[in-house]
């Protein structure tokens, strides 16, 4: 049975009246794990959770989930009108949301950029900043990042199409660049970055990393590891087909 309080706070132990809201974060298993070792710790401090009119959780899913599992009531204040939007905006001031909540977030939500990007995310595994370098550089890829937050990504057919190749390709490498270790990020915006270059032997060059990557360092900086590289897919090349990976990133636009 619902009891009021002041300030429009509810009690309630009716868990089934609480809906989800599309677009809205996963609840993190680690979260809410951590909310009931705080609840029985040092008891429940008053939080009330936050819905709309249709019940659709705005804020603290997280508690939600912890109370129900504790058996204990859920405390919680009605704001009407509240919508995904404002949804992101809140937990963004609390416990923020990163990047993949809200590419899942605008993903669900039908928005085609974010769907296709949510799909190459599961179907390769990178990081959305790897994939956000290879498409504008590391130098554009943090500005583009933000854009993700605020549904203001626009990717082409072209684009998606080209990204989901270079994804591929650049798959076969990861049990390399498990062994060599360093930074992964580094290693597969380089890698990406060489895919990219003109007339560039990628059997060749796969042949010789796969064989000689026991002599690259693992990599800090990209200038540093495209010489490795380079060093590598230069062996058994004629001169004229030999490259500076190191130096076509210095130069490049």
């Amino acid at each position: 049975m619902d009891k009021s309080y002041k300030a429009t706070i509810y009690v309630t132990d009716n868990y089934s009246k609480f809906k989800s809201m599309l677009g809205n974060r996963n609840v993190a298993e680690k979260r809410v794990k951590y909310i009931m070792t705080s609840i029985d710790a040092v008891g429940y401090v008053s939080n009330p959770i936050i819905v709309n009119e249709k019940m659709e959780v705005v804020d603290g899913q997280g508690r939600l989930e912890a109370l129900k599992r504790l058996g204990k009531p859920v405390e919680y204040r009605v704001i009407p009108g509240v919508t995904v939007n404002e949804c992101r905006m809140l937990n963004m001031e609390n416990t923020s949301w990163d990047v993949s909540d809200h590419i899942k977030s605008h993903a669900d939500l039908g928005e085609h950029e974010y769907q296709n990007l949510y799909r190459l995310k599961k179907a390769y595994g990178f990081s959305y900043s790897v994939m956000m370098s290879i498409l504008y550089g590391k130098q554009h890829s943090r500005e583009q990042t933000k854009k993700l937050r605020y549904n203001g990504l626009q990717l082409s057919g072209d684009e998606i199409v080209k990204l989901d190749e270079i994804l591929k390709y650049l798959s076969r490498y990861k049990e390399i660049q498990k062994n060599i270790g360093g930074n992964g990020a580094i290693f597969y915006i380089c890698m990406a970055f060489i895919y990219r270059q003109p007339d560039v032997d990628l059997k060749h060059l796969w042949a010789n990393i796969n064989e000689r990557y026991r002599d690259i360092d693992p990599p800090t900086k990209e200038k540093h590891f495209l010489e490795d590289i380079s060093k590598i897919y230069n062996l058994g090349l004629p001169k004229k087909k030999k490259r500076l990976f190191e130096s076509e990133w210095l130069i490049r636009d």
